[in-house]
């Protein structure tokens, strides 16, 4: 393992080490009930499926695929999240979920073992997404499917700025992709796009933030809150498409899914 990369898997070991208590906390938009069915609404899912969901966290995706699938196995670098994975498992009653740690850029399994590979808000905290997608691939059988979701950007000219306000609050998020690069990525891989659907989330920015390992960095957090103000009152744009709801100040992130076949 490069000294480089050694360094950003301890970062996001400490950065969701911190974050885990606000995993499947009612409300928190991880875990939205609509937002899930919308993500495994789209996954080619059948009874005898051997599924890998890449970078699981505490297996929220997972657990919502485990119902209709034979077996899941839920890999993630971070010990903790994969602790309290495994006890909402049980509390569940879900005994077809496997927790494995690993490292998504050497996914500690053979060639064309999974019928279906999944990855879903974790892209945006990679290095070298290609190498990520390659091993995802490489573990995924012929004519099965690998699928991403995640958040992107679409205007390319804010970009680099929507980055910038995401690691104030995150020093673990590299950068959102553009529409344009994931689908790349896929292509790249040799897969063949088969679905890709796009909608809207709306995030509550003080629970959005007060989640990042940043929270009680006033001077990030207002460095963000006032870009924000800026856009609404006609100024600069962010691309957080910021605007006020009940009082509150709220922005919008864009959600894809992709789905490739392995042929």
């Amino acid at each position: 393992m490069s000294e480089k990369k050694d360094e950003h898997n301890e970062l996001i070991a400490k950065e969701f080490s911190h974050q885990v208590d606000f995993f499947d906390q009612p409300g928190v938009n991880l875990c939205r009930r609509d937002i899930m069915e919308w993500i495994v609404d789209r996954l080619p899912l059948h009874p005898e499926m051997l599924v890998l969901d890449v970078a699981s966290g505490t297996g929220i995706l997972a657990r919502g695929i485990a119902r209709f699938v034979k077996k899941v196995t839920s890999l993630d670098y971070t010990e903790k999240m994969l602790e309290k994975g495994m006890s909402i498992a049980r509390n569940e009653q879900l005994d077809n979920i496997n927790f494995v740690q690993g490292d998504a850029e050497s996914l500690p399994f053979k060639d064309s073992v999974f019928d279906l590979v999944t990855c879903r808000y974790a892209f945006h905290h990679f290095n070298e997404h290609s190498k990520k997608m390659n091993e995802m691939v490489r573990v995924c059988k012929d004519n099965s499917w690998v699928a991403v979701c995640d958040f992107v950007t679409e205007d390319p000219q804010l970009h680099e700025k929507y980055n910038f306000f995401e690691r104030l609050r995150d020093p673990s998020h590299t950068y959102t992709l553009t529409s344009e690069k994931m689908q790349k990525i896929f292509i790249d891989s040799g897969l063949l796009i088969v679905r890709n659907e796009s909608r809207d989330l709306s995030v509550e920015f003080e629970t959005w933030f007060s989640m990042g390992s940043k929270a009680d960095d006033m001077t990030a957090k207002n460095t963000i809150i006032n870009a924000l103000q800026e856009e609404l009152n006609g100024g600069e744009k962010t691309g957080m498409r910021p605007y006020m709801k009940d009082g509150k100040l709220h922005f919008l992130q864009l959600i894809k899914i992709i789905v490739g076949k392995k042929h």
